[in-house]
């Protein structure tokens, strides 16, 4: 399994990578037409960079890779002139029998370097070299990238020996560091049509497949199984497993719908770009959750969302939890396939009766079509929760939208302290174990936050409060550094949001302290790890952690304290039980703690809050006994309005939606 710490490793600690002899002296001339050529002088072909070859981080071509204070980032990509060559470098390590762990050592590396030298062989007849060159001015002494830097790309021109500039990128995100094959392609295509348009090299995606039409309906299963008692009136029988043959005899049903409603088929390389992009799914990369098949690949989702199933489990639920199954070579994607929901028997013929579900997910997905998603929008909307939450495709705003408002109506009835609703909503680990922070869905709350309206914004803090002081004592998704990660994301967002409106006088209610100052406070040591890793390429959140550090100190020296032992200001237990709340809000979410020994205080807010550590272990906001006589008197005063009131409901909170949704 190859993970995001393969990336890391090349882009950012820079373990460098080699080149035996792959050198040409004439290589080191630089285009001197170009403003920004004419400050290069770089042979990025040079051998005394690099110490051997590797895979790009798609597994799709090799490459070469530098990066240092004095001369900054190269990396140098071989792309086959034949697209249909090139594809035999995809997966090239795990087809030679190597595969790269969690964990890969110099062993590995060494036999890669060695299997991808005797394949790729100076002076790369039939390889466009491309550099990617990135000045040392935006590498920091840590050898990180200063966001956002400047990336030039580079062609070698065999027949000058020059490098000429194809392109210069800004790169202001993480996300953007890696190009793909298919932009190379793009941009091979863009400089061979202006050099020569009637000798051009199509770099284009071919469609390899162009026997479609030769898909064949087989009847006589389809009569066997619609005749057979597997189906007990229209539900299917309990001895019933569906199987591998059941999708291969769907299969051609659901082409021949796609076909006749007007769905372009896609290449290979765009449906696997897709499969990437969208589903998180890596072709030909397996995980516990990943089942290949002669036809298809199956995306298994465990009952619980989160992957904590083991492969016999898995493998158990495949055809009774599958959620998605991907179709090879004719490049679309189906769901669960019980034959008699794609055909039945009607005058003894067969109707083919696909679901129009499936053709408007394959339009909206793989053709951009936007009616489709209307549709999908009005009649499929759990899919669309599906793919946000177990897939973690936030690239939509009207998916998130809607998604988002569905939370917030689940957590609204819940009181605002059922966690479930948002657990698996802003991070989840994707079928690879890797972290995934659905960085779109926060950008959609802090978008939908103002000075009237912070519904979102509240349980967005509570998701993060929760992660930080949990109420319960529960197996970890997270270890403490993924859990670090996902906290620094969601205060990038919203603290700046935060110290926006707090105080701006509009009708919301904003917490006394932000909560990244508390964490600073409380948890220094969660802000030593974002710090340790460079905050986890947030650069603005340095200073978001300046200032609460800056803010904890003015406050110290405001009130002459220093960090104590909180110990000894300590609460009398006058109920065995207290309602624990995550903001000093009765609006926000609560869990019921007993409280076996002491409660400490830890600081009082100047609306009547403390904040406290019950047992020293769990974190929260309880009332002051006066604000607890105000809200019973207040409650008592309305009394007449209401019949059994439960006194920790809280008010409806209006227009958030209204405003979210435009």
């Amino acid at each position: 399994m190859k993970t995001y710490k393969f990336l890391h490793i090349i882009f950012f600690l820079s373990i460098v990578l080699s080149c035996n002899g792959q050198t040409n002296d004439k290589s080191k001339k630089v285009n001197q037409s170009s403003s920004i050529n004419s400050s290069v002088n770089i042979n990025f072909l040079d051998k005394k960079y690099f110490h051997g070859y590797q895979l790009s981080p798609d597994f799709d071509f090799p490459i070469l890779s530098h990066t240092d204070n004095k001369i900054g980032s190269i990396t140098v990509n071989f792309i086959n002139e034949n697209i249909e060559q090139q594809k035999e470098w995809f997966n090239f390590d795990s087809k030679n029998g190597l595969e790269y762990g969690d964990d890969p050592n110099d062993d590995y590396f060494n036999a890669l370097n060695s299997l991808i030298s005797k394949e790729l062989k100076t002076p790369y007849e039939g390889y466009n070299i491309i550099a990617e060159y990135i000045p040392k001015k935006y590498i920091n002494k840590s050898l990180d990238y200063k966001y956002p830097y400047r990336k030039q790309i580079y062609i070698l021109n065999k027949s000058t020996s020059i490098w000429e500039l194809l392109e210069e990128k800004i790169i202001d995100v993480p996300s953007k560091n890696i190009i793909s094959l298919e932009y190379f392609n793009q941009l091979l295509q863009k400089r061979y049509s202006k050099i020569n348009p009637l000798k051009q090299i199509d770099n284009t995606p071919i469609q390899t497949h162009t026997n479609m039409d030769t898909l064949v309906i087989n009847e006589k299963k389809i009569r066997d199984y619609l005749n057979t008692p597997v189906l007990d009136g229209e539900e299917i029988g309990e001895d019933y497993m569906m199987s591998e043959e059941d999708f291969q005899i769907v299969i051609p049903l659901v082409y021949s719908s796609l076909k006749s409603s007007g769905f372009k088929f896609i290449s290979d390389d765009e449906f696997h770009e897709r499969m990437k992009n969208i589903f998180g799914v890596l072709p030909g990369k397996n995980s516990k959750q990943i089942m290949h098949h002669k036809d298809f690949i199956s995306y298994v989702i465990p009952p619980s969302y989160n992957g904590a199933m083991s492969a016999e489990d898995i493998t158990m639920m495949e055809f009774l939890y599958g959620g998605v199954f991907f179709v090879k070579k004719y490049n679309f994607i189906m769901p669960l396939a019980i034959i008699s929901d794609f055909a039945k028997l009607a005058n003894d013929k067969i109707v083919n009766i696909t679901p129009q579900a499936i053709i408007y997910r394959n339009k909206y997905l793989f053709n951009d079509d936007k009616a489709s998603l209307v549709w999908l929008l009005f009649n499929d909307k759990d899919f669309l929760e599906q793919l946000v939450r177990v897939f973690g495709y936030d690239k939509e705003e009207k998916i998130n939208k809607m998604v988002l408002e569905k939370a917030a109506k689940q957590y609204d009835e819940s009181n605002w302290h059922d966690d479930k609703v948002l657990k698996h909503l802003f991070a989840e680990k994707d079928c690879y174990g890797k972290v995934q922070i659905r960085e779109g869905l926060l950008k959609t709350v802090a978008e939908a936050t103002n000075d009237d309206n912070n519904n979102l914004f509240i349980s967005l803090d509570d998701y993060c409060f929760r992660l930080v002081f949990p109420f319960e004592e529960t197996e970890p998704i997270f270890s403490f550094k993924e859990k670090c990660q996902i906290i620094a994301a969601i205060n990038n967002t919203t603290y700046p949001v935060y110290s926006n409106f707090r105080g701006a006088g509009g009708k919301a209610e904003w917490d006394p302290n932000s909560l990244l100052y508390v964490i600073n406070i409380e948890h220094p040591e969660i802000i030593e790890e974002i710090i340790k890793n460079n905050y986890f390429g947030y650069p603005d959140l340095k200073q978001y952690i300046e200032e609460v550090k800056e803010e904890y100190e003015d406050y110290k020296n405001l009130h002459d304290i220093e960090d104590k032992d909180f110990s000894q200001n300590t609460v009398p237990i006058t109920h065995p039980t207290v309602h624990l709340y995550t903001h000093p809000d009765f609006h926000s979410s609560f869990s019921e703690k007993t409280v076996k020994n002491k409660i400490e205080i830890r600081y009082t807010t100047s609306t009547g809050w403390d904040f406290v550590s019950i047992d020293g272990k769990t974190v929260g906001y309880i009332p002051t006994e006066e604000l607890l006589k105000e809200k019973e008197e207040k409650k008592k005063k309305h009394s007449f309005l209401v019949e059994d009131e439960d006194d920790t409901k809280p008010e409806k909170k209006k227009g958030f939606w209204d405003n979210l949704l435009g």
